[in-house]
């Protein structure tokens, strides 16, 4: 991210340049405002902690996440350091980059983030929302288990528009969160000078919480959105914005250059926090008002007791809160696979609904396994991608081809075009949990160098050889009309 940035979803890693400005069509990622406010979840106090973990949770990618062992998920990504090329003297540098975005829990089973990262239902039943992507102390990053990661049921109120400004989404989540406490909403303008926590996942690295913002201009009259000094980066859209007493007042948009170049690396963008010339008017990054949010899910009759003052009951024609099949089969279906929905239990039996299963004799990276990049061999168990001749593989040596899994010679090693050498080896300065380690290799959820439009990210796949045969030949064609 070398300039004005969205925080991350899951379309484009393509490099797009487009002009400042606040509206949602040019939302961009922050900056670092005076002295780098971002702090560990256990390095903060007990309080801010526990509203840190209660509320806070991280979307994600599935192919970024090992669920082979389901009390112990594991999320997997580049270093920050090559993500951002970073110089050797920045904070971070070997934390993982596997999340997208940030959000905020709000109700039982609803989750509040920003409008440009889940903008359509059929994208938002492609995530998980994972509670607990943070560390417990230095280097170790929280467990997280089954009751830690959600999926998307349904995208119940979505806005991202220039007039009247808004930018957010609300996703009811595929069952209701446990052990959480979600977040007290409040409503009114917020006040020049006033004090605020920014709680998400920078650089979609795991969890910090910047206690060091204040409120630059409220525009209290409009009530859209307001600008602050709060140190946040690509990844942090969507974060939730608290006031001093732990209420949610905004949801993070956009703001400033994140890096700046030194030499051949970059730095973190620092910003004087006064205002230029006295003037606050839009100087900082901007979030929106989680009311309007709010508002928007109440107008649309939600059933909600603690957001909307309309409690859900069985029949309403709406399964929501607590409710299951179980206690309200009239709006409640029960869960089956084919219904897009990855309902709990079903991430090791219902492909279709929460995409490929690693088998669990997978020795490789998991974001690898049927990601439609390589045909990656040795890995323990046949890749789904071996299955697509026109496709490399790796990890076998010169002159072998894969089958079942297993490096072979191939019958002809002068003729095959799929061997393509091995992986690059593991990067081992990037221990994510105990025994695990992150390799810069395969695909990922990466942020993307975006400029500051409202791009979004995929997985990042190698280009097919077959793209450089047909660039190659239209090459050809152009220099023959020329000829």
């Amino acid at each position: 991210m070398l300039a004005r940035r969205t925080a991350l979803g899951l379309a484009l890693t393509t490099l797009v340049a487009c002009a400042p400005g606040p509206s949602p069509s040019v939302t961009s990622e922050p900056v670092v405002y005076g002295e780098d406010g971002r702090r560990e979840a256990y390095e903060v106090d007990a309080t801010l902690r526990a509203l840190a973990l209660g509320s806070s949770a991280a979307i994600f990618d599935p192919a970024s996440l090992d669920r082979r062992d389901p009390s112990a998920i594991t999320p997997s990504g580049r270093r920050l350091q090559s993500d951002e090329d970073l110089c050797d003297d920045q904070r971070f540098l070997d934390q993982p980059t596997a999340a997208s975005c940030s959000g905020t829990l709000i109700d039982d089973d609803l989750y509040l983030t920003a409008g440009h990262c889940v903008e359509t239902e059929e994208e938002c039943r492609a995530l998980r929302f994972v509670f607990d992507y943070a560390y417990a102390s230095d280097g170790v990053l929280e467990t997280i288990g089954e009751d830690d990661v959600y999926g998307c049921r349904r995208l119940v109120a979505h806005r991202y528009q220039d007039s009247p400004w808004r930018d957010h989404s609300i996703i009811q989540l595929d069952r209701p969160v446990v052990g959480r406490t979600p977040a007290t909403l409040r409503r009114g303008a917020v006040t020049q000078g006033e004090p605020l926590v920014l709680i998400g996942y920078p650089d979609v690295i795991p969890m910090k919480i910047d206690a060091s913002g204040h409120v630059n201009d409220p525009r209290a009259a409009e009530l859209d959105r307001f600008y602050a000094s709060v140190d946040a980066f690509g990844g942090n859209s969507g974060s939730g914005v608290f006031d001093a007493e732990g209420q949610l007042v905004g949801v993070l948009s956009g703001g400033e250059d994140d890096y700046a170049r030194r030499g051949d690396c970059n730095v973190v963008n620092v910003v004087d926090e006064a205002c230029p010339g006295g003037d606050c008017t839009g100087h900082g990054e901007y979030i929106g008002y989680a009311q309007n949010a709010i508002d928007d899910l109440c107008a649309s009759g939600w059933p909600s007791a603690r957001l909307c003052g309309r409690p859900a009951t069985c029949g309403d024609g709406t399964c929501s809160g607590t409710e299951t099949s179980e206690t309200c089969a009239a709006d409640c279906e029960a869960p089956r696979c084919g219904d897009d929905v990855c309902d709990r239990g079903e991430s090791a039996t219902c492909a279709g609904d929460c995409g490929p299963i690693v088998p669990d004799e997978w020795t490789c990276e998991v974001r690898w396994y049927a990601a439609y990049d390589d045909c990656d061999c040795a890995c323990g168990a046949p890749d789904p991608d071996c299955d697509d001749a026109r496709l490399r593989v790796v990890n076998c040596e010169r002159g072998e081809t894969c089958v079942e899994g297993v490096c072979t010679a191939a019958p002809d090693a002068g003729a095959t075009t799929r061997d393509a050498g091995v992986r690059p080896e593991p990067d081992a300065s990037l221990a994510v949990d105990a025994g695990t380690t992150v390799r810069d290799a395969g695909p990922t959820v990466v942020p993307a160098g975006d400029e500051g439009c409202g791009c979004r990210v995929a997985p990042r796949r190698a280009p097919s050889p077959m793209l450089f045969v047909m660039l190659a030949l239209v090459a050809l064609a152009i220099r023959a009309r020329r000829s």
